[in-house]
């Protein structure tokens, strides 16, 4: 043969191994889909009812704030066959929380849409300026909001999204204790009045900069207030509530930094709310029994208490809390003291 007629040889070989490969990935894709059809003919998760089906996957959820994951529910649940695709996708409560750590526009608009009516939880790591847009879309439908940040937060841009009629627990700071970031005491009350249904608000090692000069703002339904722990001997937030009133406060987290004895005293005559469980953590080890005396006498419905003093302290409370059990802390049912001295 000639050099001609080897080379046209090679290109009818070349072209036949071309169709060939197509054939055989077309034959893949139908063995693939064959074999989902199977499974699903197989699957006893697909001849449950939906109710079933959906509840099986929901208990698939690895945490209540799930990170988009293939490799895990509900993402993992859409690659297994077309009934457990179809059943993922009939199942808006899959769909309801998401954590973003990074900016990803594409996941949060479908987790919404997924979730259809469903009231979501979201929770937003890292950058946000570039997230704050898409979370307009479903502001309405917010019911639980995590901002942990990683720059001073944009808390001004979230108000233009308002208002957050579903809102129940926000929580912002910044939980890798990198550093303590500053809010604008005027630009979170602002937030607040936004969400008239919010009952838990959480703040973790931010600073407040005091910028409110208007009368302290009533926030009726907030019945939980945390102000996290760590970096205690940086943050500020305490002073936040020098600036607000909680009617309705029963649980309170509160490191006593900033606030003074006295300002604690005009927030709970300003309030009188029916607290229940007050946790002062480490921010009192510098004051005495003596000096808190009078904030506890003006919360008589206290049942859980939580306290940390030098050792010497503890005497002044038992010798109150025995003289008087009827007049102080009357309601009292748990006490907890840390010895900040150890």
């Amino acid at each position: 043969m000639s050099v001609e007629e080897l080379q046209l040889r090679i290109q009818e070989l070349a072209a036949e191994i071309e169709r060939q490969k197509e054939v055989l990935n077309q034959l893949e894709r139908s063995k693939k889909a064959t074999q989902r059809q199977l499974n699903a003919l197989r699957d006893p998760i697909a001849r449950l009812p939906l109710e079933i089906s959906s509840e099986i996957f929901l208990q698939c959820l690895r945490s209540e704030l799930p990170r988009p994951d293939p490799s895990a529910a509900p993402m993992l649940l859409l690659n297994i066959c077309n009934a457990w695709t179809n059943i993922a996708l009939s199942t808006p409560a899959l769909w309801a929380a998401i954590s973003i750590e990074r900016p990803c526009h594409e996941l949060l608009r479908i987790w919404p849409q997924r979730a259809r009516s469903y009231p979501l939880s979201v929770g937003i790591e890292g950058e946000l300026e570039s997230e704050i847009a898409v979370i307009g879309g479903f502001s309405k439908k917010l019911k639980h909001l995590a901002i942990d940040f990683d720059e001073n937060p944009p808390l001004s841009s979230f108000t233009t999204l308002g208002p957050f009629p579903s809102l129940e627990t926000l929580d912002i700071g910044s939980l890798a204790q990198r550093e303590i970031y500053e809010v604008s005491i005027t630009e979170m009350i602002d937030l607040l009045r936004l969400a008239s249904n919010l009952v838990e608000f959480t703040l973790h090692n931010v600073a407040t900069r005091v910028d409110y000069n208007e009368k302290a703002v009533i926030l009726p339904n907030i019945r939980t207030v945390k102000f996290g722990a760590a970096l205690l001997e940086l943050a500020s937030y305490d002073a936040f509530l020098r600036y607000i009133s909680l009617p309705s406060l029963s649980t309170l987290f509160l490191p006593l930094r900033v606030i003074s004895v006295d300002d604690f005293v005009l927030f709970w005559k300003r309030s009188s709310a029916p607290l229940q469980k007050l946790d002062l953590g480490e921010g009192c080890y510098e004051l005495t029994f003596l000096e808190l005396e009078p904030c506890f006498r003006l919360v008589p419905s206290l049942v859980h208490l939580e306290l940390c003093f030098e050792l010497e302290c503890l005497a002044d409370l038992i010798t109150v809390l025995g003289s008087s059990p009827s007049e102080f802390l009357p309601n009292l049912q748990s006490l907890k003291i840390e010895d900040i001295s150890i």
